[in-house]
């Protein structure tokens, strides 16, 4: 019999340390959030066009190829300017996401932000709590992107904490190497009250890697500061629609304040304005009637085709929708009347029925009537030629 082989406590402790050391555990690899950072700033707004919600919609797919031109990260901002921002715009702001060379390839990570809709300490404006995080995207024609597999995409949800915008943010398909520029919009306060005071900021709170573990990344004290004033520019802008069933395809011409030629779903250019009153007629193609025009302030309006702009410290939007008028159909009634006719000819007399006009059909009681005339004069000359005759 082959003896026993005996193990010791000491040598099972031994085993486990060495395999401890040759299979790495979950500690060992929770350690990639230092292969990470995140810079955070806002797109300059002297670098963009002013855009707006109403105009700009949120490009799908996680991805996008700089869908505000000149929104960049290399040339972002601190700091925001009232003097360079018009109210109601969209803000986009930029993380940069850089991956270091020891990172896990297709690594994805989470990013959290707040942006306040209140100034410090309680002032009534900042981000607008109506539109929270309108979008955000992976810039992949932002310069400062290296994404060689072009697979990073992020996705993006939001909510109001209190006074807060409150966004989350995934990253996914970071490779080693990857500097990937992550934009996301949020809205300014279409109006501004008189006599605003104090900050506006938004800043990255946040983030941590998801896989292949989850470990804390550094963002450090991020903060992008706006004090806000009546410094702010104000703009005026219309938006056309066609009404359900009309013709999608016409244009229509305005004049006045704001001159274009619009077509169903589109937008004017921002037109910058001071405080005051403008006004915005419409001409109506034929065949159209007057537009139903409704305002986003409680001060402008609108009657007939022309709407009226009322600007204090605010941007404002006017929508002129149209529809094609009813169409109108005219009846006039026929009247015809129909006439017997008789001819007559030797020894007989002949009797024609009328056609009725436009019907094809005889007028029967004129026929009955010529019947009974015939019958008389018959026994008419009956009568008399048996007189003659003597009988």
């Amino acid at each position: 019999m082959r003896p026993r082989r005996l193990w010791s406590a000491t040598g099972l402790v031994a085993g486990a340390l060495l395999m401890a050391m040759l299979v790495p555990g979950p500690a060992a690899l929770a350690t990639h959030g230092g292969e990470f950072s995140i810079n955070s700033r806002a797109a300059d707004p002297v670098t963009y066009d002013s855009v707006f919600p109403v105009s700009q919609s949120c490009p799908t797919g996680g991805r996008a190829a700089e869908p505000i031109p000149g929104a960049q990260h290399a040339t972002g901002v601190n700091s925001l300017t009232p003097s360079t921002m018009v109210l109601g715009e969209i803000v986009p702001f930029e993380f940069e996401v850089t991956v270091g060379g020891a990172a896990p390839a297709d690594s994805s990570i989470e990013l959290h932000a707040q942006w306040n809709t209140v100034t410090t300490p309680s002032g009534d404006f900042g981000y607008s709590e109506t539109y929270l995080v309108y979008c955000a995207f992976v810039d992949t024609a932002d310069p400062s992107t290296s994404d060689p597999d072009g697979d990073a995409s992020a996705s993006f949800s939001s909510s109001l904490v209190g006074t807060q915008i409150d966004g989350v943010f995934v990253v996914v398909g970071l490779d080693p190497g990857d500097v990937v520029i992550v934009e996301a919009w949020v809205v300014l306060d279409s109006s501004v009250p008189t006599g605003i005071s104090g900050n506006v900021q938004g800043r990255m709170v946040d983030a941590q890697t998801l896989t292949p573990d989850v470990d804390t990344i550094n963002v450090g004290a991020e903060t992008v500061n706006l004090q806000p004033n009546e410094d702010f520019l104000r703009a005026i802008l219309l938006l056309k629609l066609i009404g359900a069933g009309s013709d999608p395809s016409q244009t229509f011409d305005f004049s006045g304040d704001i001159t274009a030629t619009l077509g169903d779903g589109q937008v004017s250019d921002p037109q910058i304005v001071t405080d005051g009153t403008y006004t915005v007629s419409e001409t109506l193609p034929s065949g159209w009637a007057d537009p139903s025009i409704g305002c986003d302030d409680d001060d402008s309006s609108g009657t007939g085709v022309t709407a009226t702009y009322s600007v204090e410290l605010e941007t404002v939007i006017c929508t002129f929708t149209n529809a094609e008028a009813a169409a109108t159909t005219t009846t006039t009634a026929a009247t015809t009347t129909s006439t017997g006719v008789t001819t007559a000819s030797t020894g007989a007399t002949t009797t024609v029925s009328p056609t009725l006009p436009l019907t094809g059909q005889e007028s029967t009681g004129f026929a009955g009537l010529a019947v009974a005339l015939i019958a008389l004069g018959g026994l008419l000359l009956i009568a008399i030629r048996s007189r003659r005759a003597g009988v």
